[in-house]
């Protein structure tokens, strides 16, 4: 915006002659945009004006009929109000005149006729004068607060001193917002001239205020108007903010808070109650300056706590951390030990201090004689290295047994930079070597098989299942390339395979030392340790197996057309049997049941009787067990479903793009089976962008259509779904996925789950559209 070239200043003209006062008020307003006019007919009401509103400049005839004189105007504005300048004017030629008009206080004496180039000149002296006394006053008092902002480290205090100091500069308003990097957002934390509740935790997101982004963008004070606004972003209004903080009449300076290349906050001011006012650039030099002074001190005040919090943790890691930490000279002396130490090494500290370090090293047969050994090797490669990180070494218990721990240990050094000791963490790897084997026996009992290999692709560990998969034992099978356990025309596409450094699923022919074959699907899967090593998972399924999983998922689908065909049978069943009951009350009363007629209604009866009691059975053997219905986040249930896939999606190069409403309603159903609906939409979308070329995404949007339906719509961009097999997508079996792509059973379990909870899923696609875009909707819950 374009900034005041000086600052508005009130001018009150003083004349008994109604003609001088419109000549002169029309001159002077005309000249310059900063000059405010008022007049006064006679000393009294000049009076009354002054001691109503701030006058900077009296303009004032010495002569004045009626009333008090113009000296005596003189002598009251410069007892009662200092701040005024006064310039005398009069028509009588005489020095005794000017030298009393002086003596009373008056700034300047004119005579008249008044040369209007003379005046003017006064006035823009006064307004020098007062430029630069408004310069003295700001930066004593900038002064001020620095000393202020020097007397603590509280965040809290200063953020008040701060916007309470620049009102003391003549600010109306002061607000100031601290910087949430991590959130990426500007959190109102003090204000003066607002209500502290109403700013308090108030919430600009940095991605959705192109004016906070200008701000730091040009990282200088910056005055703002709803001009300036329009020009840059165009509209009335730019943000929510600007309004709700009421100003859009108001021009007003931010000014970014920055230490460095870090953004610590901002710090806004504006002349709320005087909103003709436009900053002038003396305003945004005095801000700027306050700026440096908040945004330094702000900082030292983050750097204090921090370093508060060190020293708290480093304190807290020496004496009571969960590892032992040990110090020793040189010579391997130990001097300092945490109380931990007990509990990990199982020697309490006042063993250790004092004692060499050799003394309790040993190996993993236990020998005492192995300490001197280790502690030289481990010397030896920390003066190489620097330092040693997880380290398994074998100490002495208690019990004079070998006990594993972790050692990571580094030099200490001078303020010189000589080594004058050792610090190491220990832990101890008993129970996690215990975890291990724990871990180990689970991956031995998989159901599968499991093969690690290494970057070349050389076996490195076996489980059984594999063991009886590969036909050869684990140590015959380690050190080899898993290649050369398959038939030449897979070697190919398994090597590719393990290129791609990406998961992927191979049907591959492994052969046993038998020469017999044996088909699988192999799914790879890279890993990538925290040692910085790379490998591949191999998961090996018998196809034999999968055979029968596919099997086993065909029966579970059947389980639920029998209990739809269940719910299809009773019907009618429920007005067969009551109608026999009627017809055969009915023939009785009437006098005509034969004895036939009777014993074909009760055989009605009872195989009725029998048809229900079997569908009963089917239906409590394919009902679902356990449904618990309990209040759901719909929003959250979406998240923590694609963090299942998060990684795979990742690796093939899929983007997820959500737009959740936050003020979703929630809803009631079993959480499971939801989630089970959205890990199968989520699936097929994968599956069908697997294959496509460019970009890849899928788009998930949560909403509510009142009055009471919460939905859910899932996209991709996939190969999409052919018209003419959009009716059969929700049939049992039905898959479009190929030979051996899929059971067909995904989208018909996921009908009967939203079914079970009374709500709905459907394939929305419109005509051609690209790629498949599904809806599930649901009930709100009942407001709490």
């Amino acid at each position: 915006m374009n900034l005041a070239h000086g600052f508005p200043i009130h001018i009150l003209i003083v004349d008994d002659k109604p003609n001088v006062l419109d000549s002169l008020r029309a001159r002077i307003a005309s000249s310059s945009d900063l000059y405010q006019v008022e007049t006064a007919a006679n000393g009294a009401e000049a009076l009354a004006i002054l001691a109503a509103r701030e006058i900077d400049v009296v303009l004032c005839d010495v002569v004045l009929k009626g009333g008090l004189s113009g000296l005596e105007v003189t002598k009251r504005v410069h007892q009662e109000h200092p701040g005024a300048r006064i310039i005398m004017f009069s028509g009588v030629e005489s020095g005794t005149i000017k030298r009393e008009v002086l003596e009373a206080g008056a700034f300047a004496y004119l005579s008249k006729p008044i040369n209007f180039d003379e005046l003017l000149h006064g006035i823009e002296t006064i307004n020098s004068i007062r430029r630069v006394e408004y310069l003295e006053r700001s930066f004593e008092t900038l002064a001020g607060i620095a000393h202020e902002l020097q007397e603590t480290f509280e965040s809290d205090v200063l953020t008040r001193s701060i916007v309470k100091g620049a009102c003391r500069l003549g600010f109306d308003r002061a607000r100031l917002y601290l910087f949430d990097e991590a959130r990426a957002t500007l959190i109102g934390k003090a204000a003066s001239g607002f209500r502290e509740r109403d700013f308090e935790n108030y919430e600009i997101p940095l991605a959705a205020s192109p004016i906070i982004r200008e701000i730091f963008g040009r990282n200088l004070p910056r005055a703002w108007d709803e001009e300036e606004i329009r020009h840059l972003f165009g509209g009335a209004s730019a943000e929510a903010w600007h309004t709700e903080l009421k100003l859009q009449s108001v021009p007003w300076i931010d000014c970014p808070l920055v230490v460095g290349n870090k953004w610590i906050g901002t710090i806004s001011v504006d002349h709320q109650r005087h909103p003709g006012r436009r900053p002038t650039a003396e305003d945004l030099q005095i801000m700027g300056v306050l700026a440096g002074l908040a945004g330094q001190a702000l900082n030292n005040a983050h750097l204090y706590q921090k370093q508060s919090l060190a020293n708290a943790s480093l304190r807290a890691i020496l004496l009571e951390a969960p590892d032992a930490v040990i110090t020793t000279d040189l010579h391997g002396i130990v001097n300092f030990v945490s109380t931990s130490a007990e509990r990990v090494l199982g020697h309490s500290p006042d063993e250790l201090i004092g004692q060499p370090a050799w003394k309790f090293y040993t190996d993993e047969e236990g020998s005492p004689k192995a300490g001197h050994a280790v502690a030289h090797e481990l010397m030896r490669e920390l003066r190489a290295q620097g330092t040693l990180t997880n380290r398994k070494v074998y100490i002495l218990g208690p019990d004079s047994r070998p006990r594993p721990i972790s050692l990571s240990m580094s030099l200490l050094r001078s303020s010189e930079g000589a080594a004058i000791g050792t610090s190491g963490f220990v832990k101890d790897l008993s129970p996690f070597e215990a975890q291990a084997q724990r871990y180990r026996d689970l991956l031995e009992g998989f159901g599968h098989g499991l093969v690690l290999l290494n970057e070349a692709g050389i076996v490195e560990f076996v489980n059984r299942k594999a063991e009886v998969l590969l036909g050869r034992e684990s140590e015959s099978a380690k050190g080899r390339p898993f290649r050369e356990m398959m038939s030449e025309d897979h070697q190919s596409a398994f090597e590719g395979g393990l290129s791609m450094n990406t998961e992927r699923d191979l049907d591959i022919v492994l052969l046993r030392p038998d020469a017999s074959r044996v088909p699988v699907k192999c799914h790879l899967s890279p890993v990538h340790p925290s040692n910085g090593s790379k490998g591949v998972a191999l998961t090996l399924y018998d196809a034999s197996e999968i055979a029968s999983l596919i099997q086993s998922g065909r029966l579970m689908a059947l389980g639920q057309m029998v209990a739809g065909l269940g719910h299809e049978i009773n019907n009618p069943l429920n007005h067969i049997l009551p109608a026999a009951r009627d017809l055969e009350g009915l023939l009785q009363r009437e006098g005509t049941l034969s004895e036939r007629g009777k014993k074909y209604l009760d055989i009605i009866e009872r195989n009725g009787r029998r048809i229900q009691a079997s569908v009963q059975q089917l239906r409590d053997f394919a009902r679902p067990r356990e449904f618990r219905r309990e209040r759901i986040s719909l929003n959250q249930a979406v998240q923590e479903a694609f963090a299942f896939f998060e990684t795979r999606l990742h690796n093939k190069d899929i983007r997820i793009v959500t737009d959740l409403d936050p003020r979703l309603p929630d809803v009631l159903g079993d959480t499971t089976r939801l989630q089970q609906v959205l890990v199968n939409l989520i699936a097929n979308a994968e599956d069908a962008l697997e294959s496509e070329k460019g970009d890849k995404e899928i788009r998930i949007t949560s909403s509510f259509e009142p009055p009471d339906k919460v939905s859910l719509t899932l996209c991709d961009n996939g190969v999409g779904i052919p018209s003419e097999v959009r009716s059969l997508l929700f049939d049992p079996f039905f898959t479009t996925k190929g030979p051996g792509k899929g059971t067909g059973l995904g989208l018909s379990l996921s009908r009967s789950i939203m079914d079970l909870h009374e709500g709905s899923i459907e394939l929305v696609n419109k005509g051609d559209e690209p790629g498949a875009c599904f809806k599930i909707s649901l009930r709100k819950a009942p407001d709490l």
